[in-house]
This record gives C-alpha cells, sequence and structure tokens, in this order.
C-alpha cells in the first residue's frame, strides 16, 4: 500500500510540472504567431534571401505566390548577455518599464523550439535546422530565437535572422499586450554582422 501511495505521489508530481509551464509557452507561441513577419521582414520576398548583397539586384526568381524556404533553429538559446548588452539602452529610448523584466530574471525556460505550433509564418516555409543535409541559395537564411523575457502584459524577444555566416543581425523586441494582441512598441539592434 505504502509503494502505491508513493507511486501516486511521483505520478502526480510528474503531471504537475510539465502542466505548470502551458500557459507561459502558449503566450511565447501567440507571440511569435502575431509578430513573425515582424521579426523577420518580408525583403526576401522579393530578393530570396533576408539581406541583400552589395550589388545584387532586387529582382529575384521567387514568383508571387512562391514559398521561401527558412531554417529555423529549435534550440532555444540562452539571452543572458544579449539583455546584459541593452539594460543601458532601455532608458535612453524610454523602456525603462522593461528593465524589469531582465532585473527579475522573467526569462521563460522553454527549452525548445515546437516549428509545427508556428503557422503564421507568411510565405516562409519553416525547415528545422537539424533536419536540412544541404543549405543551398533555395534558403532566404535562419531564424534563431533566444530566450524571452515574458511577464503577463510585456515581453522582450531576441531574434536573430542571417542569411550567412557573415551576414545577419540580432534584434531586441519589446512588446506589450493589449486586448489579448500582442503588439511591438519598439525594436533595438543588439548586433549586426
Amino acid at each position: 500500500m505504502r509503494y502505491i501511495n508513493i507511486t501516486a505521489l511521483i505520478i502526480f508530481l510528474l503531471w504537475g510540472c510539465t502542466t505548470v509551464n502551458e500557459p507561459e509557452d502558449n503566450t511565447f507561441y501567440d507571440i511569435v504567431n502575431s509578430n513573425f513577419l515582424n521579426f523577420t521582414d518580408t525583403i526576401a520576398y522579393k530578393t530570396g534571401s533576408f539581406f541583400l548583397v552589395p550589388g545584387d539586384s532586387i529582382v529575384s526568381s521567387i514568383s508571387g505566390g512562391q514559398k521561401i524556404n527558412v531554417l529555423i533553429d529549435t534550440v532555444i538559446h540562452d539571452s543572458k548577455v544579449l539583455a546584459t548588452s541593452i539594460v543601458s539602452s532601455l532608458k535612453e529610448n524610454n523602456l525603462s518599464a522593461f528593465e524589469s523584466l531582465i532585473s527579475g530574471n522573467k526569462q521563460n525556460m522553454l527549452q525548445a523550439l515546437d516549428v509545427k505550433k508556428i503557422n503564421q509564418t507568411g510565405r516562409y516555409n519553416l525547415k528545422p535546422s537539424g533536419t536540412v543535409e544541404k543549405v543551398d541559395s533555395s534558403y532566404a537564411g535562419q531564424i534563431i530565437i533566444s530566450r524571452p523575457y515574458m511577464a503577463t502584459d510585456k515581453a522582450i524577444f531576441f531574434i536573430t535572422i542571417k542569411a550567412s555566416v557573415k551576414s545577419g543581425k540580432t534584434n531586441a523586441y519589446f512588446l506589450s499586450e493589449k486586448n489579448n494582441n500582442w503588439e511591438v512598441l519598439n525594436k533595438l539592434e543588439v548586433e549586426r554582422w
């Protein structure tokens, strides 16, 4: 009888641990879906790449409704270094309200990205980076989402967009929730290469 009670307790604890973060994870995917094109831009619709290389023409072989392949990293990267680098810019850009997210370490602890839950991608066709054997010119680039800082009504997302190892940028997006809709209030460029 004692073993049954212990087993029941363990099952109850495990079940409780797996469901605690579901609302936070749902909010994460709500934000990504409602702002995906804000995070990525649509320049690749015209050029086939996230970044123009000097001398390249804007004319592309991408036709009107054609899907554009994009790699997406399924590992959620740590963002503590990125967050630390923007703290001094928050006051300068009237974003002091977001400082408490970083100082209070309000990081979302999602470890892996479920690409199937990202479904509002416009003409982008997301391919998990671990499933692609060869990256060729049919890919516009890669998206990396670092661990966001989130509260019930505001969030900071760090999104890296790169076309190659030599061209990319990381932006911090400051979002606010209003009437169940997450809107980008501002963005800061964290790094560019």
